[in-house]
């Protein structure tokens, strides 16, 4: 089943001689997890933006699950945002004032769930990620990897259709990069939640069943799991190298 579909995107940003995407077409399957790669300028974060409708596109066309979100008003977009979709970044987006129960418990609030659920499902996610003791404590608190989880926490405990991540390991060192995509890996497998991640790591990447690779606002590239097996993170590094980045 096609989750998000791309026909012929193009996006154009004022003042800009080239496309930020130039006639993009794409199909990410229901449950598949993908990973953008490519330099920076590529057009990676305007395909995440464009796909989660922070950003609209110029023509072209782009479905979720069937429905032609690219033609939504704000004020479903907004929506669509708020109880379809999650997201994980890089600077984590955790508010300092809150803990990090609330901050968590602010996705269940904006999606209205009841107020008596909230609590036992953020026991139950904390404790899934060994954070349950840090649910009293503030983000500066916290290290970086413990961060990320909880903005993992955020980001699924609403049972989106879709999570986007935008370079949720570039802020992180090895370890908490590995244990930050083991998590993500494993949400993609056992939730069946889709995933659209933006990367320059290519290790981050080897998690995903797909790389798109990126070149001047162009799909450039796709590399599949199922074609290189063990040597899938040596086929994205020589591809990455092949286009001197």
């Amino acid at each position: 089943m096609k989750q998000l579909v791309l026909k012929d995107v193009c996006k154009k940003y004022p003042n800009q001689l080239n496309y930020a995407l130039d006639h993009i077409n794409l199909i990410v399957e229901k449950g598949e997890f993908v990973a953008v790669m490519g330099r920076s300028g590529s057009g990676k974060t305007t395909l995440l933006n464009v796909t989660s409708i922070i950003d609209k596109i110029d023509s072209g066309n782009i479905y979720c699950a069937d429905k032609e979100i690219s033609t939504f008003s704000d004020k479903e977009a907004t929506n669509f945002r708020k109880n379809d979709i999650g997201f994980v970044f890089q600077d984590y987006m955790l508010l300092d004032s809150l803990t990090i129960r609330e901050n968590i418990s602010v996705a269940l609030s904006l999606k209205n769930v009841d107020s008596s659920k909230i609590d036992d499902l953020i026991n139950s996610y904390a404790k899934r990620f060994n954070l349950y003791e840090q649910l009293k404590k503030y983000p500066y608190q916290l290290s970086g990897g413990q961060r990320q989880r909880v903005s993992i926490i955020r980001a699924i405990i609403k049972e989106p259709e879709i999570i986007f991540a935008d370079e949720p390991t570039g802020a992180l060192d090895l370890k908490s990069s590995e244990g930050t995509m083991g998590i993500l890996s494993e949400i993609n497998k056992t939730e069946k939640v889709t995933i659209l991640m933006v990367t320059h790591d290519v290790l981050s990447a080897s998690y995903a069943d797909r790389v798109i690779l990126l070149k001047d606002g162009k799909l450039h590239m796709e590399i599949d799991k199922k074609d290189c097996g063990e040597s899938f993170y040596d086929v994205i590094s020589q591809a990455l190298s092949d286009r001197g980045e």
